[in-house]
């Protein structure tokens, strides 16, 4: 939706201007993949506010919601009884859940909760999904990838997800279906000392191919070719 667009550029543009990256880049997928692993159901709606997804499965489903999120509370059909803010476990090892207690941000809008697809445990279904916007939309003519900020230094150095886009061309180049799909990179910059959303074009391009296969090549690559602290270059935005 449009108002999460705005809240995570907002909070893109903070980490920036801060000169910090609170959650390591990648978290997300090691997370997920411990989830799965313990044999827990992952569902990435591919189209849908992951809010509006998580209170249509929790009221679907006679379930609840576990969020911090103050949000939460604005869907007409959740009870407000099935949303708790945090847990913990007993010595016992039971399950303890703590109510959200707190009201709903005065500018948050009340929301009627959406329909559950009837197919969403094979259309929401990890890993379909999690391949993702590429593997999703590999045959559309334009796809645009937006990533964050991966670490501390976007403002001083430049987002380092550009100075890893010849990566980029050899993944695209590799699984591209359609000769004429254009690759689009969005990711939080600096220009002139002002935040922007950059956009770069990335031409699929298989020069890489070996590198990109192979994590532990990847990762030097990475090294060798980006700006760290301490030099006297920035990273490449123009690359």
């Amino acid at each position: 939706s449009e108002e999460a667009k705005k809240k995570w550029w907002a909070r893109r543009r903070q980490e920036a201007n801060k000169g910090e990256r609170g959650i390591p880049v990648g978290s997300n997928v090691l997370y997920t993949a411990a989830l799965a692993e313990a044999g827990f159901e992952i569902f990435f709606p591919p189209s849908i506010d992951g809010d509006d997804a998580v209170a249509s499965l929790a009221v679907n489903l006679d379930g609840c919601v576990l969020s911090r999120d103050r949000d939460m509370l604005r869907y007409r059909q959740l009870d407000r009884a099935r949303v708790f803010s945090d847990f913990g476990i007993s010595d016992d090892g039971r399950l303890i859940l703590l109510q959200q207690r707190s009201p709903l941000p005065a500018n948050v809008e009340l929301r009627d909760v959406p329909p559950l697809p009837a197919d969403f445990m094979s259309s929401w279904a990890f890993p379909v999904v999690p391949t993702t916007t590429l593997n999703a939309r590999r045959n559309q003519s334009e796809v645009t990838v937006k990533v964050g900020n991966p670490d501390k230094h976007t403002r001083a150095l430049g987002n380092l997800y550009v100075d890893c886009s010849p990566l980029y061309a050899a993944v695209y180049a590799k699984h591209q279906t359609r000769v004429d799909t254009v690759f689009k990179l969005s990711y939080p910059t600096f220009i002139d000392g002002a935040f922007e959303k950059g956009c770069l074009v990335i031409e699929p391009d298989d020069a890489l191919a070996s590198v990109a296969a192979d994590s532990k090549l990847a990762k030097q690559w990475l090294i060798d070719h980006a700006s760290w602290p301490g030099e006297v270059k920035g990273r490449d935005e123009d690359r």
